[in-house]
């Protein structure tokens, strides 16, 4: 379990929906779901987004350094 702790300078950049999701998660937890093979941790927020943004199975991919083991 990892809090996302700290928000990727580029999320600014990104259209209004995508980064509403990723401020919408800022500061909460989640299972690591997997490590892709790009070494990204895979987050799953879709229980906090799906019903919120749209979509389905939405996930945060991102490097270790944006997130804080919790347990």
């Amino acid at each position: 379990m990892v809090r996302f702790t700290k928000m990727p300078a580029w999320v600014g950049q990104l259209p209004d929906e995508s980064r509403g999701v990723f401020e919408f998660c800022l500061g909460h937890t989640y299972r690591i779901k997997e490590i892709d093979v790009q070494g990204l941790f895979v987050l799953d927020v879709s229980a906090d987004t799906d019903q919120h943004f749209g979509g389905f199975m939405n996930d945060i991919r991102r490097e270790a350094e944006f997130f804080e083991e919790v347990a």
